[in-house]
């Protein structure tokens, strides 16, 4: 009879990953979890988890299974929920520290901040989950202010060149990534924040019965992100490559969609697609803007750059040629006018006569055998 085999610590960590995806997302398959898709997702989910079962000293399966619990009762009221997730815990929290666990939870369920209680300060983008209220209530109604909120549409189509990449490269922006939806694609200063877990998106798209998100939102949040980062394009490649975030956004592609040039078909952040758009209309910035000018003005200021350019290794070359010429000058002389080489041969300097010894005026030092 052969020994019980013994998991090894890679084994333990793909079967934890695999417990916790499933707890959102019961039909996943192993295979799947494992795919280079879920690594930052994972990461995040982790972190969060970790710091629910430390910080307020919960059990793994306990917090597992309360995830479980709140995404298969999304048209539940909150009271409702509440009373269920209470019960996975077993009474054992404080109200306090149950209200925290509960909203840490719906933070990494729904990627908003969802408050089940009315905090003192209240930001824009932080929910307030009503009694009576269901959590996918509570998130529509907050994308359907957002998209009433919505500058009007331009006219005609979203320009092709407007990348990632292009924005960073030509016009000096700064991504950011970010794991809250109500952050994706917000402008502060030169920093664009862009939500990171694609994957994320995909799977509740997918299982609509474990997402409290509408599906129309999910599905404009993935084609943001065929809009900035392109499949097939060479700058995004390079700058996903740089950010280690390759398989996140080309691992699935298009997500069986195509990349939207249309300005009407975005409802919840055309507005802030349009700000980004109006940035292809600034002048590019650093080695790239003395490539490809923009503008008359610009075309100028290139000539007049390539000009100096060329005239300063000009006299640089010139000057190397002046100094250089010296050196040899009297040696060519010497060889070519009769006589100087005698006059230069008579200034060149000879040995000079030893210095004489220095003599020491003042009382005689004793020697160190003089006793």
């Amino acid at each position: 009879m052969s020994p019980p085999s013994i998991a090894t610590d890679h084994e333990m960590e793909i079967s934890n990953n695999v417990d916790l995806m499933r707890s959102f997302w019961q039909d996943l398959s192993e295979r799947d979890v494992q795919t280079a898709q879920y690594r930052s997702l994972l990461v995040y989910l982790n972190w969060h988890v970790f710091d629910l079962e430390k910080r307020f000293s919960l059990e793994a399966r306990g917090t597992r299974m309360a995830i479980s619990a709140i995404t298969k009762a999304k048209s539940s009221s909150r009271d409702d929920i509440l009373a269920l997730v209470a019960s996975q815990f077993h009474g054992s929290l404080s109200d306090d520290v149950f209200s925290h666990s509960l909203e840490k939870i719906l933070r990494i369920w729904t990627m908003l901040d969802v408050k089940i209680h009315q905090p003192k300060y209240c930001p824009r983008d932080v929910l307030i989950w009503g009694q009576d209220q269901t959590l996918a209530t509570v998130v529509s109604h907050y994308f359907e202010l957002k998209a009433q909120l919505q500058p009007a549409r331009p006219s005609g189509a979203i320009d092709d060149s407007l990348t990632g990449a292009c924005l960073v490269v030509d016009h000096g922006i700064h991504i950011v990534w970010t794991s809250n939806i109500a952050e994706h694609l917000t402008m502060n200063g030169k920093i664009l924040k862009v939500f990171e877990h694609k994957i994320w998106a995909w799977n509740h798209s997918n299982f609509p019965e474990s997402s409290a998100v509408p599906h129309e939102v999910l599905e404009e949040l993935m084609n943001t992100w065929h809009l900035l980062f392109p499949p097939y394009d060479p700058g995004t490649e390079s700058f996903l490559k740089k950010h280690d975030m390759i398989e996140t956004f080309y691992g699935l592609g298009f997500c069986g969609g195509d990349r939207w040039l249309d300005w009407t078909k975005y409802k919840y952040w055309h507005g802030e697609i349009q700000q980004l758009s109006s940035l292809l209309s600034e002048s590019p910035q650093g080695l790239r803007r003395l490539i490809q000018p923009d503008n008359r003005r610009d075309a100028v200021d290139i000539a007049l750059f390539w000009v100096t350019g060329v005239m300063v290794a000009i006299l640089a070359i010139a000057s190397c040629a002046v100094l250089i010429k010296p050196a040899n000058l009297d040696q060519d002389v010497a060889h070519s006018v009769p006589g100087r080489k005698a006059v230069i041969e008579s200034q060149t300097p000879r040995h000079l006569p030893a210095a004489p010894p220095l003599t020491f005026i003042g009382p005689t030092s004793p020697r160190c055998n003089d006793h």
